[in-house]
């Protein structure tokens, strides 16, 4: 870290230990933990779903035609995936509909 005193223009080297620790939860309100001033990484760890994981299996495989560019709010969002993706069978199951 460097500091600089602008009143006389000189730099100081000072060394700062600042320890940054990572956290990581199956719950998702971990997440907020990244505010926290200690925290460098936050994860939420929750277990796919064998459902999700072949319906993005499937989606991969499709040829790759899918592209999408959106300015959407977090209100509307699904329903805007949602219609993206209908030509895609298993968009429902991606959604847990």
């Amino acid at each position: 870290m460097m500091i600089t005193d602008e009143k006389s223009k000189t730099s100081n080297r000072m060394e700062a230990k600042v320890n940054r620790t990572s956290t990581m939860s199956p719950h998702h309100k971990i997440l907020t933990d990244i505010y926290k001033e200690d925290v460098n990484i936050t994860v939420w760890q929750q277990e796919i779903s064998d459902d999700l994981i072949n319906s993005s299996l499937k989606f991969i495989e499709q040829p790759p035609n899918f592209k999408a560019v959106l300015t959407i709010t977090p209100t509307d969002v699904y329903e805007h995936l949602i219609q993206l993706l209908s030509e895609f069978s298993d968009a429902n199951e991606v959604f847990h509909c």
